[in-house]
């Protein structure tokens, strides 16, 4: 799940850092009234991919370097085929010029809206968009989002790190590769239980219905208390953090299975319990192609106060209705 995370904050960085050095490189190199063409040879030439800009495009130069582009269209290549594999609707990023002269200082901010991605696995078992960013995400589908950034430093990893802004996004028709959510969530009950661990499963893969996600960006970490992930076998959904710098993720989630009629008749009584009359909490942490699923002991905790709680306040309703049911019988 945060694979799927991670894979959206390399989103976010990668689109960030292109969008800077592109647009140093129109103001030094390129003429400025209008440059896409330039721009296009430029991308081609660096990424061996073709990069259309077919809607309105406009450059202003100081005290700040700002580029407007309407519908950008970028395709895949090599194993990948020819079609599209990311569009921006609308894009605008701003560089202060006077700021990068006085103090060398890089100051940016970044807006995408409505854009998309095409995520596909090729014949080598890569993903394009690990091939294009040098990732291992392994996460595969249609993401579609909207992104506002800025931020300030003197190299892009401080520009990144000093990231504020606001994160959303959506996968679509997914699959995460190498990893059996399901039987993460398993093991991770079972280690709580002291019970066996589900047998391993032939396939290592979670198809994944649709993913959203939306949160704040602050100091170059995205905290969101909005995240749903659906499936066709269980719900997943909770809060957390990405480092868009190193990629870690933690994240406490609750999984919740849809109906039993879905899986294996392997459930004991208690896994049936836990997954489908209740909501198991599970801390997904680490590197988006290799997180640790485990027991959110915090969580798991906080909600067995909080069912004592409800409990003894409802024992204590009983008694006071009961107490003030006899008071008002009359005697016999």
């Amino acid at each position: 799940m945060k694979k799927i995370l991670k894979a959206f904050s390399l989103l976010i960085a990668t689109l960030a850092g292109i969008g800077v050095v592109f647009l140093l490189l129109f103001a030094i190199f390129f003429k400025i009234n209008d440059p896409r063409d330039d721009i296009s040879a430029l991308v081609g030439y660096l990424t061996d991919r073709e990069l259309e800009i077919t809607g309105d495009f406009s450059i202003k130069m100081y005290p700040s370097l700002a580029v407007e582009a309407g519908r950008i269209t970028l395709s895949n290549t090599g194993e990948y085929g020819t079609g599209s594999f990311l569009n921006i609707n609308h894009s605008t990023v701003t560089i202060n010029l006077l700021q990068l002269i006085r103090s060398g200082t890089i100051s940016v901010d970044i807006m995408l809206e409505d854009f998309e991605g095409f995520f596909d696995l090729g014949p080598s078992g890569r993903t394009n968009w690990d091939d294009f960013v040098s990732s291992r995400t392994n996460i595969t589908g249609d993401v579609r989002g909207n992104i506002a950034l800025q931020g300030s430093g003197q190299t892009l990893s401080d520009v990144i790190a000093d990231f504020d802004g606001l994160v959303s996004l959506e996968l679509s028709d997914g699959v995460w590769h190498g990893i059996d959510m399901w039987h993460e969530f398993r093991k991770a009950r079972a280690s709580y239980k002291r019970e066996p661990l589900p047998e391993i499963n032939n396939y290592r893969y979670t198809e994944i219905d649709s993913m959203r996600l939306e949160g704040l960006v602050n100091d170059g970490v995205l905290t969101s208390n909005y995240f749903i992930l659906e499936s066709a076998l269980f719900n997943v959904s909770g809060s957390g953090e990405v480092d868009l710098i190193d990629y870690d993720i933690d994240y406490s989630v609750t999984a919740k299975l849809k109906s039993l009629l879905l899986i294996e008749n392997d459930l004991s009584v208690d896994e049936k319990n836990d997954f489908v009359n209740e909501q198991f909490p599970v801390r997904i942490k680490g590197f988006i192609n290799s997180p640790s699923f485990r027991p959110d002991i915090e969580e798991i905790f906080r909600l067995e106060v909080e069912k004592t709680i409800q409990r003894r306040t409802q024992f204590l309703e009983k008694n006071l209705q009961k107490r003030s049911f006899n008071n008002l019988t009359p005697p016999q």
